[in-house]
């Protein structure tokens, strides 16, 4: 605590007593504030740098090895060898770091299972007394500014050198003019250089505090680094010098992207077959083994009375059961896709008229397949790391969902699925049917999604969830659960409204927008990093263009009413 301060007299007293306008002395300390961390964050990675997908070494495919991009050098410098010339001196301390990352990329990067490797160099010009050099990779998770919100989960040591073992440092024989490198009196001085390989740490572990439990490996997880998340997971390689009489510590502190080499797992035979010969997947009628289906749904489908409409006079509504289908296994790796499939038949059909309303449903697209992320972390990190202490489960098992501290976030992210009438094996008996409609499609994933991941102070999993929409002529009700039958409340119908050509045309369609059947139909998927060997998935409609919002000009909203006095 800091001490108090003296009391204080105006000039012209001569410090005997004070004045009656003079302040009073303080009597109490200033209070403390908490110290902010002077490091500052990296800059967001980017969908390239995080792409590994298909940078895994030793990896072939049609007999053709792909081959990896030639490595990077990066040189972090600390201080120079004489403070008082120009800014051309050499560093007496630097570090060198090779690695794979790419042209854009502007820190190293390293995937689960490669090595960090590099070097120390150390250039004295006058001798100097250095204890030991060691480099250490360092993972920790940042939730606040203050020096108190990280908490370090992973410390790798590897020592180069140190001065007690009797160990003759590596030196280095310069020729432009340097002094060759000595050890004068057992101090240091020239230009030494010490290499260094070690492979990054793939897992950590986890020592919990309750009796009897011991260590637990859990897998390192990928930088987290994204905006809208409080909570950063970033990795330091940090190079550590002891020196001076003292024992003066110098660092460097290397910010650096880690990627874990989570590998999904081959593909089934026929889906193999399909993507090996161009052709269409087959449907889940012709391969029930290769296709995952969510929980039915039977809804409810009806048309909008419009003024001039006659083609819904016989047949005013109709209860239909929908079947989504995801292909198998549910693992995929980021930036490919996920074929699905649409199964919609009616439960009561008029075999004297035609099925008008079934096919609108599907033609107009009313089933809508999305992806969602849930990320589960404690806000406080050091907080975190004492509840996870005495259990590890504590973030995935929700048993701290109650907390005001834990926060559990739940989003929709990339594009949702496009469908297309399907023409693969099996579609054709689907066709055939008159109660029957299908829909085939894919759902593309973003490159830089977070892989899946389970630890004690972070969750990171995925969901496909199905939502139902209205359209300009149909009204869509989810009515009850077709696989247990529990009654689900129906949603309210949207009230058809007006196209507008005006300026709140946008105001209509975001009103249009909300008016989704509320459905709880999920089928929970594993997303990770690397493709499996063997044929690769291949889309059969072009990725959506992602067109971000502009924000230069200021969109005109619908005013509603001013507000005429205070609360």
């Amino acid at each position: 605590m800091s001490r108090p301060r003296p009391q204080t007299y105006p000039p012209g007293t001569n410090g005997t007593h004070p004045t009656q306008n003079a302040r009073p002395a303080f009597t109490h300390p200033p209070p403390e504030y908490a110290t902010l961390s002077v490091s500052t964050l990296p800059e967001y990675p980017s969908a390239e740098e995080l792409d590994i997908s298909n940078e895994v070494a030793g990896r072939t495919y049609g007999g053709a090895s792909r081959p990896r991009r030639p490595r990077r050098t990066f040189v972090f410098k600390l201080g120079s060898t004489n403070a008082s010339s120009s800014s051309s001196a050499q560093p007496w301390l630097s570090m060198r770091l090779m690695s794979n990352a790419p042209v854009s990329a502007q820190r190293p990067r390293y995937i689960g299972g490669e090595d960090v490797e590099g070097s120390v160099i150390l250039n004295f010009e006058k001798p100097q007394t250095v204890s030991s050099v060691s480099v250490m990779v360092r993972g920790r998770v940042v939730t606040s500014s203050v020096a108190d919100g990280s908490h370090v989960f992973l410390e790798h040591v590897h020592s180069l050198w140190r001065h007690d073992r009797g160990e003759s440092p590596p030196s280095v024989t310069v020729s432009d003019g340097a002094p060759t490198a000595e050890i004068v009196k057992g101090k240091l001085r020239g230009k030494f250089e010490w290499p260094f390989s070690f492979p990054f740490p793939k897992d950590f572990p986890y020592f919990g505090k309750r009796k009897g439990s011991g260590e637990t490996l859990f897998t390192t997880p990928q930088t987290l680094m994204e905006r809208g998340v409080n909570a950063t997971i970033i990795y330091e390689v940090i190079v550590k010098v002891i020196s001076g009489l003292f024992r003066n510590k110098h660092k460097i502190i290397a910010n650096v992207l880690y990627v874990p080499s989570l590998i999904s797992p081959e593909l089934p035979i026929l889906r193999c077959e399909a993507y090996r010969t161009g052709l269409y997947l087959c449907s889940p009628l012709e391969d029930p083994d290769g296709w995952a289906a969510l929980k039915p749904l039977n809804i409810r489908i009806s048309a909008r009375r419009t003024e001039g409409s006659s083609n819904y006079t016989k047949i005013e509504a109709i209860t239909a059961t929908c079947t989504v289908y995801v292909a198998k296994p549910t693992t995929y790796t980021r930036g490919t896709l996920i074929p699905c499939y649409i199964v919609c038949q009616n439960t009561n059909p008029d075999p004297n008229q035609p099925n008008h309303l079934l096919r609108t449903f599907a033609g107009q697209e009313c089933v809508s397949l999305r992806l969602k992320r849930r990320l589960v972390y404690f806000r406080d990190a050091r907080q975190g790391a004492s509840v996870v202490a005495r259990d590890p489960t504590a973030v995935s098992s929700g048993k701290y969902a109650g907390l005001d501290d834990m926060c559990d976030e739940t989003k929709k992210v990339g594009p949702s699925a496009v469908w297309w009438s399907p023409r693969g094996a099996g579609s054709g008996e689907y066709a055939a049917r008159a109660n029957v409609v299908t829909l085939e499609g894919e759902m593309h994933l973003d490159g830089d999604l977070l892989p899946s991941c389970d630890v004690p102070f972070l969750l990171v999993s995925y969901t496909v969830s199905v939502d139902l929409s209205q359209s300009q002529e149909l009204l869509v009700e989810c009515i009850q659960d077709a696989s247990n039958g529990s009654p689900s409340p129906p949603s309210s119908p949207v009230t058809p409204t007006s196209r507008r050509t005006s300026r709140f045309t946008r105001s209509v369609d975001l009103r249009d927008k909300q008016g989704l059947s509320k459905c709880d139909v999920s089928l929970p998927v594993t997303i990770v990093t690397v493709k499996a060997s063997g044929p690769h998935p291949i889309g059969y409609m072009p990725r959506a263009v992602v067109q971000k919002p502009d924000r230069s000009e200021v969109q005109e909203v619908e005013y509603i009413a001013p507000l005429t006095h205070w609360n």
